[in-house]
């Protein structure tokens, strides 16, 4: 067994069951009940209002992510209920089952806030993001009691697992965009293969999947890297680091010429290239991954 699998196993320290059972309620508070009635206030409107200043696309992809997002952060909830109901148990599932909750409040809390910036109406989703990354800071800190070394790297996963599944999502708005410029199903089948459009149209079809899968990848191992900092978990995020960086880059720049402003989708290679080192290097992993904080 290597020195990183020997360290990621050292002993745990007992959570703090009665801060675990306060966050714990307050996360299904926050997943159950704000997120399902911020999702029914805002739904109807999102689409309407994106409809007007985006007529192709943009109220398609609301009309399909905002609902599933709406549904991780319920699953957060009750997650995060059932982990309050384990520390009142003092039971020893509670504290993982506690984080993996907040991750998926957190995590995707996010994403609705980026429709409302771009329709120009306040961002009604900070009053659950906002909540949510105190949580999830005081959950890992003070309940479960994890290294700051492990947080602050999961932290920066978890902002890379956002932007570049974004990036995905962003992609398909592209595509679905370009798409309907070709109106007439004859001209789609006589564009030539080298044309610019049908550039766009294979780029956008090659890195939408590539982004989810990262972004899927990215989010388990901001999960992963709290509890379980393994060989496996270290490779798995340089993998998904270098499908990011070679695929997800030349689009942000497709994007960043054709709308002639910065693309959010450079946000995660940003983010990527910040923490790389800290995964590339096995001492620097080390030292994150688990610092001596505890006797």
């Amino acid at each position: 067994m290597n020195e990183t699998v020997k360290n990621s196993l050292k002993e745990e320290k007992e959570p703090n069951y009665v801060l675990g059972m306060i966050t714990g309620i307050l996360g299904a508070i926050l997943g159950m009940g704000v997120a399902a009635a911020l999702f029914l206030r805002n739904y109807g409107l999102y689409i309407a209002e994106e409809k007007k200043i985006c007529p192709v696309g943009c109220e398609d992809i609301i009309g399909w992510f905002m609902p599933f997002y709406t549904d991780m952060m319920i699953l957060g909830g009750v997650m995060s209920l059932f982990a309050a109901y384990g520390f009142y148990n003092k039971e020893t599932w509670a504290s993982k089952l506690l984080i993996l909750g907040s991750v998926f409040i957190l995590k995707f809390s996010f994403w609705p806030l980026i429709p409302a910036m771009d329709i120009g109406i306040f961002p009604e989703y900070l009053f659950i993001f906002m909540p949510a990354f105190m949580l999830f800071t005081i959950n890992c800190w003070l309940v479960v009691k994890i290294s700051w070394g492990r947080i602050i790297l999961s932290m920066f996963l978890g902002m890379a697992a956002v932007t570049t599944f974004m990036s995905g999502t962003s992609a398909t708005n592209m595509f679905i965009k370009t798409m309907h410029k070709i109106e007439n199903p004859d001209e789609y089948a006589s564009l030539p293969a080298t044309s610019e459009l049908w550039n766009q149209i294979h780029l956008y079809t090659l890195v939408q999947r590539l982004g989810w899968i990262a972004g899927i990848t990215l989010l388990i191992a901001t999960y992963a890297v709290l509890f379980f900092p393994k060989e496996k978990v270290r490779l798995m995020i340089i993998a998904s680091s270098l499908i990011v960086l070679i695929y997800e880059v030349p689009l942000a720049a497709l994007i960043t010429e054709l709308k002639g402003e910065f693309s959010m989708m450079y946000y995660g290679p940003i983010i990527i290239v910040i923490f790389l080192p800290v995964v590339l290097i096995p001492k620097l992993w080390i030292k994150f991954t688990d610092p001596i904080d505890s006797e």
